[in-house]
């Protein structure tokens, strides 16, 4: 789900009523992008587990201006794309979101992912030593048909692949991370 910010105010009071455990955002899209009002004006964003952020913020934005993830009492899974300017948010989500299970870096191209990759082993983070986390490319980035279709009980979304990785790491059947894989195809395998 993606809400542009001319709906927002129609939006926002119908998520009220709904027991909201997923949320697919364009960021900037919500109140020029703050989390803490997020939270406080939506009370049932409180039931999120798996919170998908689909732009993110300018570089070097501080983790105070996105700390509000930490207040979100039941996020396992969160999930930036392209994060060039995400690095130093990453390693705060790890740590200051209790219950977090999953963090996921999904990249459209394969591009992306190396771009991503670069800027992990510049930044000198130990974010790829922890389990938690997975990084790769999305085939069907855009594709909210494939939301939709796990939603119906019909498919697997990149949260269901992400578990998969993680459990694997977690168990030793793979230590790299980030490791290049794709995520489902579609027909024609791009």
């Amino acid at each position: 789900m993606i809400f542009p910010l001319l709906v927002m105010k129609i939006i926002l009071p119908l998520l009220e009523r709904l027991p909201l455990q997923r949320l697919a955002v364009s960021w900037k899209d919500i109140y020029s992008g703050s989390l803490p009002k997020l939270h406080d004006s939506c009370a049932k964003f409180t039931q999120l587990t798996h919170l998908e952020i689909r732009d993110w913020r300018e570089p070097g934005d501080p983790w105070t201006g996105w700390s509000g993830i930490a207040r979100f009492p039941r996020l396992t899974h969160l999930c930036f794309h392209d994060v060039e300017t995400m690095m130093p948010l990453l390693g705060c989500a790890l740590k200051f979101c209790p219950h977090l299970k999953v963090l996921v870096i999904s990249c459209a191209r394969r591009l992306h992912f190396d771009l991503a990759q670069r800027d992990l082993e510049i930044s000198g983070t130990e974010l790829t030593a922890d389990a938690r986390f997975v990084m790769f490319v999305w085939a069907r980035y855009f594709y909210d048909d494939d939301w939709e279709a796990y939603a119906r009980g019909s498919g697997e979304d990149f949260w269901v692949v992400a578990d998969r990785h993680v459990a694997k790491r977690q168990a030793g059947e793979t230590t790299v991370s980030p490791e290049y894989f794709i995520c489902p195809t579609d027909e024609n395998g791009s």
